[in-house]
């Protein structure tokens, strides 16, 4: 039985960065390092997101939850055997089953005794037509030299994640579960399922990001005056790693 760490260092071994698995899952950099590490710590997490991140990776876990059902079904039409195996109740085996071809899983803990108990034990499988995703730079920290993702990205970013919060709810999956799946609260989840909100979220942004070109653009100039970073952020009165930042992520439309 293949364990959760293994995912981490087939992540690595392809060469995929974290930026690159975060844009194919869609979540945040640091909600991904969190994810690898409840891999690596050993407390897993819910496994339609081990799922979609072993996906992600060109390394998708098979054989499916589905077909384990259907295999459980078809090889022993009673549950009592692998209810057994797996130390819990023919109840709780019968509601796992109803929440593996809802789409709704359990943890991967869970359904890695399930795959062990009834035969088929779940192994990544090289992906023959995964290719590698661009890398796309995304924020790390507010000390990285890296130009760190615009408000204008974070907007294209909350519109895809409500988009996907919307089409999982239509799927019939719960709000826990799509919680758990994509790594974010349940509040965050129901604000997205509601459109108005969404949009109201969308024009804060917006409204972020152009005050922050317009402060980036004044920085540039006193810039080229000859001001130090610490009489731009007086002018400006914000923060020195602001003035920084801001520099660096309007480099462009700042110096144009």
């Amino acid at each position: 039985m293949f364990k959760l760490e293994d995912l981490v260092a087939l992540r690595k071994g392809r060469g995929l960065t974290h930026e690159q698995v975060a844009s194919r899952m869609v979540m945040t950099v640091s909600n991904l390092k969190r994810l690898e590490r409840t891999f690596l710590s050993g407390e897993g997490a819910h496994a339609l997101t081990v799922f979609d991140y072993a996906a992600a990776i060109g390394y998708p876990l098979r054989p499916t939850v589905e077909q384990l059902v259907r295999h459980r079904v078809a090889t022993d039409p009673s549950p009592h055997r692998v209810a057994e195996a797996m130390g819990i109740g023919v109840g709780s085996v019968r509601r796992l089953e109803r929440k593996l071809m809802s789409g709704g899983g359990g943890h991967i803990r869970t359904v890695l005794k399930y795959s062990a108990a009834v035969g088929m034990p779940l192994t990544p499988t090289p992906d023959p037509d995964f290719t590698l995703p661009p890398d796309n730079p995304a924020p790390r920290s507010r000390s990285s030299t890296t130009p760190t993702m615009s408000q204008r990205q974070r907007a294209e970013e909350t519109h895809n994640l409500a988009e996907q919060v919307r089409q999982m709810k239509a799927a019939d999956i719960r709000i826990q579960d799509i919680a758990t799946r994509l790594q974010m609260d349940r509040k965050t989840i129901r604000r997205y399922l509601d459109p108005a909100r969404t949009q109201q979220q969308l024009a804060r942004e917006r409204h972020r990001d152009q005050e922050r070109r317009r402060l980036a653009a004044r920085a540039h100039q006193m810039d080229a005056d000859g001001k130090n970073v610490k009489e731009i952020a007086e002018s400006l009165q914000i923060s020195h790693s602001s003035v920084l930042r801001y520099m660096k992520q309007y480099p462009a439309e700042a110096d144009g």
